[in-house]
């Protein structure tokens, strides 16, 4: 209908704007059409859900609730519906807009610095020494953790993202349904978006079935309630499907792990391998979601931390020390190894 793709149409262009203020590094050099086209590409996922999104709300406002026999029941299913849909929208909203996790300043590597690491293998310890970086993770070499694309060093959890073209603290992975990087600054969104799109799936499913089932008792024509029983089934699907996501990420964090962690240890700076240390049972939801429990499920800013600074298992929070004999002498075998670990 003309609702859904004119809502489409809003939504689109809502997240190109999104995207645009996030900032992707590189767009700038990009030739202008290949800018659009990189941007339009990887919205597609966006717009998808968008697009369902506007389908369900249209079928639930628009076709549901004029069904109902009880006006006060279909303003109270209503604006139930629409308080979750608030939640979810603005959840959604800050999960693609929000850049995931930005590098502090203090681990950019200077253009001097870059070249002697690049092309004159250069000694690379010094650097988190002299800067007081709080580095204790190596690459699987052995070796520190340098991005040759974004020219830093990598903060302890932050990896380099080959589709959004950039590192990103505490990197969890890439989204292409928020068209983003899930890290540092907007895991919180990311989960409270999978949070509402489970209650916003059940409390749907849960309101139609009757009307749904009464109709499948009475014999009436399919037809006439299509819309309904496809939502049905699109709700319960969606529900289902990200209600077993919600529910690993949970698991993450209960551990404090990332999804590129749960797959891999940490290579230490000590020469052993495990992983961050796991917090005291609820501390990890503190660190996530806030001291104040009362803003836990807005979609606003309340987690706690800087991104760079962690513990490992029983061992102190350090500064890296690397000897000079674990830096590659070749520039050739420095760019390989900073290729190695992304």
């Amino acid at each position: 209908s003309s609702q859904v793709f004119f809502f489409v149409f809003i939504c689109n262009h809502l997240v190109l704007y999104c995207r645009s203020m996030a900032g992707i590094p590189g767009a700038e050099e990009q030739p202008s059409c290949l800018r659009v086209l990189s941007v339009w590409w990887t919205t597609v996922p966006v717009v998808l859900v968008s697009g369902i999104f506007a389908w369900t709300y249209y079928t639930y406002v628009a076709v549901y609730l004029p069904r109902l026999p009880s006006i006060p029941l279909a303003v109270m299913l209503g604006l139930l519906y629409h308080a979750i849909v608030f939640l979810w929208g603005a959840s959604y909203f800050q999960s693609v807009r929000t850049r995931p996790g930005p590098i502090p300043r203090e681990f950019h590597l200077s253009e001097e610095e870059a070249h002697q690491i690049y092309f004159e293998g250069g000694d690379m310890s010094s650097i988190p020494r002299l800067r007081e970086l709080p580095v204790q993770s190596l690459s699987a070499t052995g070796h520190l953790r340098v991005c040759s694309v974004c020219r830093i060093l990598k903060p302890d959890r932050a990896h380099h993202c080959s589709t959004c073209e950039r590192c990103v603290l505490k990197m969890d992975h890439h989204c292409p349904w928020v068209g983003n990087c899930v890290g540092f600054h907007n895991y919180k969104y990311f989960l409270l978006f999978m949070f509402y799109t489970v209650v916003m799936c059940f409390y749907v499913g849960a309101t139609i079935l009757p009307i749904v089932v009464q109709g499948w008792a009475h014999g009436h024509d399919l037809s006439q309630s299509m819309e309904l029983n496809i939502l049905l089934v699109v709700a319960a699907a969606f529900g289902v499907s990200t209600a077993m996501l919600g529910a690993y990420h949970v698991s993450l964090v209960h551990r404090d792990r990332t999804t590129l962690e749960s797959m891999k240890a940490v290579h230490f700076v000590d020469g052993t391998s495990g992983h961050w240390r796991r917090p005291q049972s609820g501390q990890a939801w503190k660190r996530l979601l806030g001291s104040n429990r009362l803003y836990w499920f807005l979609p606003v800013h309340t987690w706690q931390g800087d991104g760079v600074r962690y513990e490992r298992d029983a061992a102190p929070l350090t500064t890296v020390t690397v000897n000079s004999d674990s830096i590659p002498e070749t520039s050739q075998e420095t760019h390989a190894l900073l290729s190695s670990d992304s």
